[in-house]
């Protein structure tokens, strides 16, 4: 366990709920169900790095405004990637899919 996923126990201490889906915002997300005292899911998304990569290195990402926000679009934006990845394939969440991918080629270039 790392730092970040400490976090959750501080979390848990200031809220009484009996399941719980708490969120880690990074580079690299992290996002953990909590039922009761037991994290019954974990999962990374590589969703940070993937923005970057988009606004740096592709047409969409030229035309991003970063002096704008809006709020409900953004969160109309996660409702509709929540769809699409439920559509895309049940269990295998695209994002931590980029993630593993990502460690299997950084193990494979350290070997």
């Amino acid at each position: 366990m790392r730092g970040e996923e400490v976090q959750i126990l501080g979390a848990l201490s200031t809220i009484n709920s009996e399941k719980i889906t708490i969120c880690l915002p990074g580079s690299h997300s992290k996002w953990a169900t909590v039922v009761g005292e037991d994290v019954t899911e974990f999962n990374t998304y590589i969703t940070g790095e993937l923005f970057e990569a988009i606004k740096s290195h592709t047409i969409v990402g030229a035309m991003i405004d970063p002096n704008s926000w809006d709020e409900k679009a953004f969160i109309e934006c996660q409702k509709l990637f929540r769809e699409a990845e439920m559509k895309f394939e049940q269990k295998a969440k695209i994002t931590v899919k980029n993630f593993s991918n990502r460690g299997i080629i950084l193990y494979d270039v350290v070997l």
